[in-house]
């Protein structure tokens, strides 16, 4: 087809374009279901920088459809108690074409051979899954089947990994557990090699956001939400009992962190309850044993990763990454949580994604798509006490099937699919 934004020349005048028939094109707004829409009269040059930039209310409260040469996917927060609506682009059915200009050696890094599938459930859900073709010969992985540019469809190699969206075990959503984990759920159909897991550990009983807050000390007291070690061990349970039988990384995250940042923070003698004054001695026992000099300065032991090695079994395939350590499945980095982003700023979708190298993170609690970073949502219920006003948090995994292509899994109403 040609490219719309682009001026004819005499030197085009005997291109040739592959026909397509009129009924597949669209040049104007196609309204899926009542909470999705096709964009389809907006032209966006190949290579925009950000093809969804300025557009985050043109649907309105509907998510929408853009058709662009790269893949770029948002969610904008939307007000409580409502989805928040996505935003994303398609990819291409056409192979890379560009001048050899700045703009155009840029296009052509981040074009990518594919589409958007949409499955309509009814008049309000619907599931959106991209598609993103492998360069040599277009094929391309849906789920468990694997599609061959002559024809052939084939149950799908096994992928090489599920980054789970942030866990939180204490809040975890029963429901997003059970379609991610139950026989026919994600991981049963897509028969991942290896598990990532971030967050685990929420903290809840060591949050520092609630130090000097009687009425929520009094709450978690209440519901013995209080006791560390019946968090820890409940969260190390969790993890043992679904990621039997494969290979389990848990990535260092700000919550784990939590139980360090306790040790340090509390006083056994004036602030530990007594139901964690011996977890909270054996615990900063070990890393006061632990403690040394390195050649860039002083280092100790993470105390949720030294507790997940201390319950795991001998049969347990689970290894927590320490900090700094990287997680490389095929050529994509996985060891990052995304909190702490290049050069000690905050992490953010962009400032990794500008990095140049493959990238899957959590924390962001909402999924998305920007160059080479994709970033998964949350198994919790999307709400938190601490969460106020319009709200993107989605529960989302992100997979790397048998070609190293990498997907997003959205839990919508029961499941991850229709």
């Amino acid at each position: 087809m040609q490219n719309p934004t682009s001026r004819w020349t005499d030197s085009q005048k005997n291109a040739e374009y592959w026909l397509v028939p009129d009924e597949l094109l669209y040049n104007q707004r196609k309204k899926l279901n009542d909470n999705l829409v096709l964009i389809g009269d907006v032209k966006i040059r190949p290579t925009a920088h950000d093809p969804l930039s300025g557009f985050e209310s043109i649907t309105h409260s509907e998510s929408g459809i853009f058709a662009h040469t790269k893949l770029r996917l948002t969610t904008i927060p939307t007000p409580h108690k409502r989805a928040p609506k996505v935003l994303t682009t398609t990819g291409a059915i056409t192979v890379p074409n560009y001048t050899d200009s700045k703009a155009g050696k840029k296009g052509e890094f981040h074009h990518v051979q594919g589409g958007v599938i949409v499955e309509i459930v009814n008049n309000k859900i619907f599931h959106l899954h991209h598609i993103n073709c492998r360069k040599r010969d277009g094929a391309f992985i849906w789920l468990d089947k694997a599609y061959y540019p002559d024809g052939t469809v084939e149950r799908a190699p096994a992928y090489e990994a599920i980054v789970f969206g942030d866990v939180h075990r204490r809040f975890v959503d029963p429901d997003v557990v059970d379609a991610t984990f139950r026989k026919g759920g994600l991981v049963d159909v897509l028969n991942p090699r290896v598990l990532v897991w971030h967050d685990l550990l929420d903290s809840y009983f060591g949050n520092p956001h609630h130090v000097g807050n009687p009425f929520i000390k009094l709450a978690k007291h209440r519901a013995n939400y209080h006791v560390a070690q019946d968090e820890v061990i409940e969260a190390i349970e969790f993890l043992r009992e679904h990621g039997l039988s494969r290979k389990n990384y848990v990535v260092p995250s700000n919550h784990d962190d939590m139980l360090s940042r306790w040790i340090i923070r509390e006083d056994w003698k004036r602030d530990v309850a007594t139901e964690n004054i011996e977890f909270y001695l054996e615990t900063a026992l070990v890393m006061a044993q632990s403690a040394h000099m390195t050649d860039i300065g002083a280092d100790y032991i993470a105390p949720f990763g030294y507790w997940i090695n201390q319950l795991k079994s001998k049969t347990d395939d689970i290894t927590p990454l320490k900090l700094k350590q990287s997680l490389m499945l095929m050529d994509i980095e996985c060891g990052y949580h995304g909190h702490q982003g290049p050069g000690g700023a905050r992490g953010t979708i962009k400032n990794f994604g500008a990095i140049g190298v493959k990238l899957i993170t959590g924390h962001g609690h909402s999924e998305a798509i920007w160059n080479g970073h994709y970033r998964g949502g949350t198994m919790t219920r999307l709400d938190a006490e601490y969460v106020f006003g319009p709200n993107a948090w989605l529960n989302t995994h992100v997979s790397i099937d048998g070609f190293g292509k990498r997907h997003l899994h959205t839990f919508v109403e029961g499941d991850f699919w229709a």
